[in-house]
């Protein structure tokens, strides 16, 4: 009967440890250029934040940070919302990954994937 137990108890951490491994962290900071417009993200498909007229801070040139877990691999979509116009932006996450999303000044979404957190003063 112990070892029965002992056994279950190793099948359970075993399966935890597993799951808990198959989850990527992603830090997606939405960065310079954002004035005034609305933001949707992704995550395969499922939306997972909505932020209205957002506003970078021109001293630190970020608007917002999200952090999330994907499970395995995803694809994260930026949907950016200015006025009548949409732009948006699609990458594939395999990887614990920081995730930097700029505005530019034409309008269209730049990204940075890195690797370690981005430093902001």
């Amino acid at each position: 009967m112990l070892k029965i137990k002992v056994l279950s108890i190793f099948i359970l951490f075993f399966s935890v440890f597993t799951k808990a491994s198959e989850h990527i962290s992603l830090t997606l900071d939405l960065q310079s250029g954002f004035t005034g417009q609305d933001v949707e993200i992704f995550i395969n498909d499922i939306k997972v934040l909505e932020l209205t007229e957002i506003e970078s801070d021109p001293v630190l040139d970020l608007a917002h940070s999200f952090k999330t877990e994907i499970k395995e691999r995803g694809y994260v979509t930026v949907k950016v919302l200015a006025g009548d116009s949409k732009t948006e932006i699609c990458i594939e996450v395999t990887e614990e990954q920081y995730l930097g999303i700029e505005r530019s000044i034409n309008g269209k979404l730049v990204h940075t994937l890195s690797s370690h957190p981005f430093l902001y003063d």
